[in-house]
């Protein structure tokens, strides 16, 4: 008769609004009975392509009509051409 040993772990996903909170409940997870370990993934980083693609789904982009439009929009009315 063979016996096996089952590696299987259950989980728990919990999503949280407000980060700050995160290290209070993950010192509450580990001091109840049972938990074998508790980690919180790191954020993964965008690449610069990955992040201009997210900003356009976003609708975060500007337009402009030329180069001295472009330029006052991001240094405001008084800018002057040299």
């Amino acid at each position: 008769m063979a016996t096996s040993i089952s590696t299987e772990q259950n989980q728990m996903i919990v999503t949280f609004d407000d980060v700050s909170v995160m290290p209070l409940v993950k010192k509450a997870i580990t001091l109840m009975h049972g938990v074998k370990s508790v980690s919180i993934p790191k954020k993964k980083k965008l690449s610069p392509i990955e992040k201009s693609l997210q900003e356009i789904e976003h609708g975060e982009i500007h337009h402009a009509k030329d180069v001295d439009d472009m330029f006052k929009q991001i240094l405001g009315p008084d800018y002057v051409l040299c």
